[in-house]
């Protein structure tokens, strides 16, 4: 249960740090975030929502901390269109 409250206040300020353009928060925090699929589809999530703040080039560096190769180059596809 602890660890899933914390998963969900990862998650919860990774999401609020890509809202805000805040660039090294939305890193720090979806480095801490223990299970890979969680990770990356935040990492996803929080790399879109760099590219509607206007950090364009930000958010292609999150995209790149996905390690999975579909939802990573899918991402990164969606991001220089």
């Amino acid at each position: 249960m602890r660890c899933l409250l914390l998963v969900i206040l990862v998650l919860g300020v990774a999401e609020s740090a890509a809202a805000a353009a805040d660039v090294d928060i939305v890193k720090k925090a979806v480095s801490k975030i223990g299970d890979p699929p969680t990770r990356d589809r935040t990492a996803a999530a929080a790399a879109l929502k760099l590219t509607s703040t206007g950090k364009s080039a930000e958010a292609v560096e999150v995209a790149k901390m996905i390690n999975d190769e579909p939802l990573r180059d899918g991402t990164l596809s969606r991001l220089t269109k």
